[in-house]
């Protein structure tokens, strides 16, 4: 079991597969802040484009774009992941990549248990195969 902790990340799919469930917002989203309520601020320079705090440029929802292109990048490796046709007037990647932004499984993180009923307490006790 503690074995599959140490499995690598899912890589980020290009083009990402909504099948697959390993798109998460974080892969586009550029290095900004957030407010008191969790939303994230977009920073803008003298010309009103949008940027991230290392001066990337950003979509109004904080995606990285390719300047010339509009596309929305990956945040590490700065390639392509949607297209500039498939983004949203409000700047929003297509569903169901916009609706399971976080696509985050507990199953992924839960292990194998077996549950021993403890007469002493009334309790079931979990316990690893």
């Amino acid at each position: 079991m503690i074995q599959d902790f140490n499995k690598q990340a899912h890589p980020v799919e290009n083009p990402p597969n909504a099948d697959s469930r390993t798109f998460n917002i974080y892969d586009i989203l550029g290095e900004l802040d957030r407010d008191d309520r969790g939303n994230i601020i977009v920073l803008q320079d003298s010309h009103g484009n949008n940027l991230d705090k290392t001066g990337h440029p950003t979509n109004i929802r904080g995606y990285l774009t390719d300047p010339k292109t509009g596309d929305v990048l990956e945040n590490h490796t700065k390639t392509k992941l949607f297209g500039a046709e498939e983004i949203d007037e409000k700047g929003e990647v297509p569903a169901p990549f916009c609706v399971e932004k976080f696509n985050f499984n507990p199953h992924d993180l839960m292990g194998d248990l077996e549950f021993q009923y403890d007469s002493s307490t009334g309790r079931a006790i979990p316990q690893l195969l």
